[in-house]
């Protein structure tokens, strides 16, 4: 068994040979997440048990996926219905001041199927099929989409696998407004970690 504790959430991670045990407060709320998007034919972990402060999850056992295959689940994503009926306003609200937030105000678009926090560390393709298995959803009652998602991803490829090619590749595909929503990402990660704040300032002077 390993532990892990994310200084970003304060969740605490069990992992085991076979599952893993999130001590959380959004258990339910990630159920029902995976519920939806398996439902979708998404792939997922199978949940095992939930209640109000843990969930229960099937471990699975891969390698960071390439920069294609997320894009081909945030373009199916594109296609999906929201889950919830937040408003464009909850996604810019959670952000810290900033200049960028009157430019996210100019840059709202519907809402769609989303994960909410689609980082290179959240998709997986598996070991034994090569399928892309989506965990750690994070979509709560707030707006989000497939470009927020795209955003999302483009932050991580770019910052923390310092892989700028892949969230050049992301931002090719979806337009230069996903450099503004990977800054947006980004002002949420400085909340905890102020060193990013140079790497938003970069991204977000992408966008054109």
């Amino acid at each position: 068994m390993s532990y892990l504790h994310s200084a970003f959430t304060g969740n605490d991670l069990y992992l085991f040979d076979t599952v893993v045990y999130k001590h959380c407060a959004t258990g339910r709320s990630e159920a029902h997440w995976y519920e939806l998007a398996r439902a979708k034919d998404f792939y997922t972990p199978r949940v095992l048990g939930v209640c109000d402060d843990f969930i229960l999850l099937e471990r699975v056992y891969g390698r960071t996926p390439k920069v294609n295959a997320i894009i081909a689940v945030i373009r199916r994503f594109e296609a999906l219905n929201s889950h919830n009926n937040a408003s464009y306003e909850t996604y810019i609200s959670n952000l810290p001041a900033h200049a960028i937030k009157e430019q996210l105000s100019e840059a709202e678009h519907a809402a769609t199927f989303f994960h909410g926090d689609l980082s290179t560390t959240n998709c997986i393709t598996c070991y034994d099929c090569d399928n892309v298995y989506l965990i750690d959803p994070n979509h709560k009652q707030v707006f989000g989409s497939y470009l927020t998602d795209a955003g999302k991803a483009a932050w991580s490829y770019a910052v923390y696998e310092d892989d700028m090619r892949s969230a050049h590749t992301i931002a090719e595909e979806f337009g230069s407004i996903v450099w503004l929503l990977a800054a947006s990402e980004g002002l949420r990660v400085c909340k905890y970690k102020a060193m990013y704040l140079d790497r938003v300032e970069a991204l977000a002077s992408l966008y054109a």
